[in-house]
């Protein structure tokens, strides 16, 4: 864990020298250190190595920042100062994830994937705008999962070869996923490559439906809360709850002291 954050601070400081000497102003460089910092912490989160990180990934991310903006100001950007507040919020944090992934990898966006890939990947998005109706960051999400799995297969992605995949081809890219991914999240992954064999079958580029072959992880209910905080934790989240002077900061410190000093169950905090 020690040499991950040392990893993270050494790249973080990196992207600020660099600001630097592009001179951008001390707020933009502030902001953008901010933004590639949470972008680390989400590909954490998630388990996507950097050397991994598509330009879906980070449309997805954009989605999550956005949506916590919203829970946190509870209005987006495009509704503080002027119309394109919104463009300038998304084209701020897409630049700074740009140039931090160009420092951490030599080169950002990656190369094109070859025709046969983008082909095969255009005609699944149309496919489930048109027939399912699906919004854009579920469409991203699945259709990066798709290109990592004709990637996978190398030269057996061509029109010829697809029709060959079979099951044991699945089993052992789904094994590939599971050594870097959590429960929640190869659950997601299983359903994202279901959903693409699926489409491969529907439009006959494979002879069999290989989506049923596809077994996703049981989950359990609240399996991913922990069963107890630790000290430490506690100390941290009220440490940063009292920096929000906000009436719903002073709030939100009260419930927490409430719960964590003592040791109130949420049903006699919500009455009181």
């Amino acid at each position: 864990m020690s040499s991950k954050k040392s990893s993270v601070t050494f790249w973080l400081s990196q992207l600020e020298e660099h600001l630097k000497r592009e001179r951008y102003s001390p707020q933009a460089v502030q902001r953008g250190t901010v933004v590639a910092r949470d972008f680390l912490t989400y590909l954490d989160k998630q388990r996507i190595a950097v050397e991994s990180v598509e330009p879906a990934d980070v449309t997805l991310y954009l989605g999550d920042a956005l949506r916590l903006y919203q829970r946190r100001h509870e209005h987006t950007p495009k509704s503080l100062h002027a119309p394109k507040s919104f463009q300038w919020w998304r084209y701020s944090h897409t630049t700074s994830i740009n140039m931090l992934l160009r420092l951490m990898r030599g080169h950002w966006p990656p190369p094109l994937p070859p025709v046969f890939h983008r082909d095969v990947c255009e005609g699944y998005d149309k496919w489930m705008d048109d027939l399912r109706g699906l919004p854009l960051e579920t469409r991203s999400g699945r259709c990066a999962e798709a290109r990592r799995f004709l990637s996978w297969l190398g030269e057996g992605a061509s029109q010829q070869k697809l029709l060959n995949i079979t099951v044991k081809d699945v089993d052992a890219y789904m094994m590939l996923r599971a050594n870097s991914q959590r429960r929640t999240t190869l659950k997601r992954r299983a359903t994202d490559l279901r959903s693409f064999l699926r489409y491969l079958h529907a439009t006959g580029q494979v002879g069999l439906d290989l989506g049923t072959a596809v077994i996703t992880p049981r989950l359990y209910a609240f399996e991913s809360i922990p069963s107890a905080l630790r000290p430490e934790d506690i100390k941290a989240v009220l440490e940063t709850t009292r920096k929000d002077l906000s009436r719903k900061g002073l709030r939100d410190y009260a419930v927490l002291m409430l719960l964590s000093s003592y040791g109130l169950r949420a049903g006699e905090v919500t009455a009181l």
